[in-house]
Formats: structure tokens, C-alpha cells, sequence
């Protein structure tokens, strides 16, 4: 796919089927994820944790009053080591590297802010449990999965945004 029809396609999926990502899925994923440009270049700042336990996704779940995974089998946490201004940044630019990449694989995604986050960063038996190191806080998570209906590229356009022009 070129990367404005990728770009044009990538949009927030919130019905998955249960079928699991394969473990090369995966290692695109977190590629991608690598692959983002983060401040000062300190990767060592930033951990992901791929839960894919149905039982670990329901119980992040539980922070919130509905269902924000929407049944994705699959669920990347991304956490920072003091997250301020640059690290909240990069982080976007880590979550939506995989969400394009998962949209170049024909996989839907949705980006997760929120009650999960805050309730996993007070919860340090959960986050211990599943592996998010000392010293970091979950930030964001994207839910992966196959998709359940065709993504289709919206239309190109400038007029989303208002923009000015200064000469």
C-alpha cells in the first residue's frame, strides 16, 4: 500500500473478531513501534507490553465503565519513564506507527486513552504482573485485531483542519 492510501485508510475500529494476531503481525507491530522517532533518541525511556490474555484485557477492562478494547485480541501498552511534554509526544508517534503499520497489514486498530491507563498506573500488582517495569507509567495502548469489515481510503482532502497561510 502506498503511504497516502495507507495514511488515507487507517482509521479507529471499534468491533474486532476474536481471531489472535500472528507472531509475525506482531513483530511488524513493534517494529513499527521502534522504528518511531522519539526525543533526544532515548528509547530506554519507553516499554511496550503486548497482552494478548483475554483474561489480563478484561481485567485492564475493568477500569473502565464500558468495554474500551472492544473485543481486540490483542492490546499494546505503551508506558514511559517520567512522562512529560516530549515523552506524551513520542509516544503519538509510537501509537501511530503501529496503527499504520497495522492498517498496511489489512489489521484495524484503535487508539486507547483513559480510564485504563490511570487505573493500571495505580494498580502496581497488575502492572507488575504483567510486566511493565519499575519506574515507568502506562501512557496509551492501541487495541489491534483483524477486522471484521474491509477498511476503505477516505478522500483526500485540506479542508479538515482550518489552515492559514502567511506569505
Amino acid at each position: 500500500m502506498e503511504t497516502m492510501k495507507t495514511l488515507l485508510t487507517r482509521q479507529a475500529v471499534r468491533q474486532y473478531p476474536s481471531t489472535q494476531l500472528t507472531s509475525a503481525q506482531v513483530q511488524q507491530l513493534l517494529q513499527a513501534a521502534n522504528a518511531a522517532p522519539v526525543g533526544m533518541g532515548q528509547y530506554e525511556n519507553f516499554h511496550l507490553t503486548v497482552v494478548q490474555s483475554p483474561a489480563i484485557i478484561k481485567q485492564l477492562e475493568s477500569f473502565s465503565q464500558q468495554q474500551p478494547y472492544y473485543g481486540a485480541p490483542t492490546v499494546i501498552i505503551v508506558s514511559a519513564k517520567d512522562p512529560g511534554a516530549m515523552e506524551l509526544l513520542s509516544i503519538g508517534g509510537i501509537v501511530e506507527n503501529m496503527a499504520l503499520i497495522a492498517t498496511e497489514l489489512g489489521l484495524a486498530s484503535c487508539d486507547i486513552l483513559g480510564a485504563i491507563t490511570l487505573g493500571l498506573a495505580k494498580d502496581q500488582k497488575l502492572s507488575q504482573k504483567i510486566g511493565i517495569p519499575t519506574g515507568f507509567k502506562p501512557c496509551f495502548s492501541l487495541a489491534v485485531g483483524q477486522t471484521a469489515e474491509p477498511l476503505n481510503a477516505r478522500q483526500p482532502t485540506i479542508k479538515r483542519i482550518t489552515t492559514n497561510f502567511v506569505d
